[in-house]
């Protein structure tokens, strides 16, 4: 089997097509051009400042959350050591109390940490939280 290659009336080939670009509109004007792609940059520049104070941004508010969970916690053990120091108790807690106490905790802590995660990290494809 032979190869044979296409070729015009003349016996050349063809050109290849011109592959067309986002700048074929300005015709080869070179200021034109030069605009162009300062408009580009200055856009790309926009883009990642933005994505630059969205981090510092989402840390900032991790840092704050942080704390307030450690400050919830730093709470909700004042008030369980005056319960337990008070002359009432005197140190015999009931184990139901203990675990309720510990069991809040935790709740508390692993609902807030998982606020913060989704709303710092939030879900890009909305259809997964739509009820099927």
């Amino acid at each position: 089997m032979q190869v044979v290659s296409v070729k015009d009336a003349l016996g050349n080939d063809p050109q290849p097509e011109k592959v067309t670009s986002d700048l074929d509109f300005i015709n080869d004007d070179e200021d034109q051009r030069r605009e162009y792609a300062r408009a580009l940059v200055s856009q790309q520049a926009i883009v990642n400042s933005r994505g630059e104070q969205e981090v510092q941004l989402r840390g900032q508010y991790a840092k704050a959350a942080g704390g307030a969970v450690l400050l919830q916690i730093a709470i909700a053990d004042y008030f369980f050591y005056r319960y337990a120091d008070s002359s009432e108790v005197d140190w015999n807690i009931p184990g139901p109390v203990i675990l309720g106490w510990l069991g809040a905790t935790v709740v508390q802590v692993i609902g807030i940490l998982l606020v913060i995660t989704r709303s710092l990290f939030p879900n890009k494809d909305k259809t997964e939280d739509k009820p099927k």
